[in-house]
């Protein structure tokens, strides 16, 4: 999937992000990316040469750079694609023959720019001195999760 070209085209930036070669390819800072370490950035571009996967070195500034090139779109259609495979089959656990679901929902504070404040209604925090109060940006979030088969729902 991360190595399709219609993927590729889809989930960048600008038009002009991954044409050229270059060392971070869109497939590796996807695999980077989904990698997730605990690690500083520059150690984990680190390790990803120690451990033979390439024979370049590769700077924090370099990663930083392509990251921004790619868009969120990415991971929100590989974990739905996953998803859908998953239980495609059929094969699946099921708690006595149900499957057993729980939601959590998150209150989630958003940059305080322009456009954001257009898409959602900024709230007013208010303190006990008037010249602090601020505009908060707020969303809310909730996962459904399957139980038993560690799977998340994300909208």
């Amino acid at each position: 999937m991360i190595h399709s070209v219609k993927f590729k085209v889809k989930h960048k930036i600008k038009q002009s992000d991954f044409t050229r070669e270059v060392k971070l390819t869109f497939a590796i800072m996807i695999g980077l990316m989904i990698k997730k370490s605990s690690k500083s950035s520059q150690n984990s571009l680190n390790d990803m040469n120690l451990s033979g996967n390439v024979d370049y070195t590769v700077t924090n500034s370099a990663y930083t750079q392509a990251r921004a090139k790619l868009n969120y779109t990415a991971f929100i259609e590989m974990k739905d694609k996953s998803v859908e495979m998953f239980y495609q089959d059929g094969e699946y656990n099921r708690y006595k023959g149900f499957r057993l679901l729980a939601i959590d929902g998150s209150i989630v504070i958003l940059p305080n720019t322009d456009d954001i404040k257009k898409e959602f209604n900024p709230t007013t925090a208010k303190c006990q001195l008037p010249e602090y109060k601020k505009d908060v940006v707020q969303a809310r979030a909730s996962v459904l999760y399957d139980v038993c088969n560690n799977m998340a729902k994300v909208r």
